[in-house]
């Protein structure tokens, strides 16, 4: 992707994987650009700062073809291939790896998620982090308007080993409630 000025001269270039059949470009209220992406079926993000990130479409092979945003602020999807428009909303997030000391209490970014909603804050979401360990804990949410949102938290493992991180995540604007892929916590 590019960033252009009104006059012509390119001002930025910003990598973005675009595999195949990028479609639909709107610009949404915070200044950001999404486009629908027919394979892998995804919606990508850039904000204004050149940060991209992709948000899976949960429609299997949906072929999104065009987007708009709704006076609810959420982006409604045109879905080619399955006949229907879908809406986004808190679509899920990435779990990342923690190397933490037994017996010592740490942590910190355990995932982060991205929102198909341009105008979503922190406060619309809880998170719930499960430590892998049998323990439960509220996450701490932060990220600008529009995300992406990272998703921090702290704990004390008793015993060394290889724990399987996942992070819950409640968008209480939908009411939803979306998990993260696993991360893992190795503890020495």
């Amino acid at each position: 992707m590019a960033k252009v000025s009104t006059a012509g001269a390119l001002l930025a270039e910003y990598p973005v994987l675009f595999e195949n059949y990028p479609q639909g470009l709107k610009a949404g209220s915070d200044g950001a650009m999404w486009i629908t992406q027919e394979y892998p079926n995804n919606v990508i993000c850039m904000t204004t700062s050149g940060i991209v990130s992709y948000v899976p479409l949960t429609t299997v092979n949906a072929d999104g073809n065009d987007l708009a945003f709704g006076p609810d602020g959420k982006i409604w999807v045109a879905e080619l291939q399955a006949g229907a428009i879908g809406r986004m909303s808190a679509i899920g997030g990435q779990g990342k790896n923690i190397v933490l000391r037994r017996g010592v209490s740490g942590g910190g970014n355990i995932a982060t998620f991205t929102d198909g909603t341009p105008s979503a804050v922190a406060s619309d979401f809880t998170a719930i982090i499960d430590w892998g360990d049998g323990t439960l804990s509220p996450g701490n949410i932060s990220g600008v308007t529009g995300g992406p949102f990272n998703v921090s938290g702290n704990h004390r493992y008793l015993r060394s080993g290889l724990y399987k991180l996942e992070v819950y995540l409640n968008d209480r604007v939908d009411n939803s409630t979306y998990a993260s892929s696993s991360g893992e916590a190795r503890v020495f």
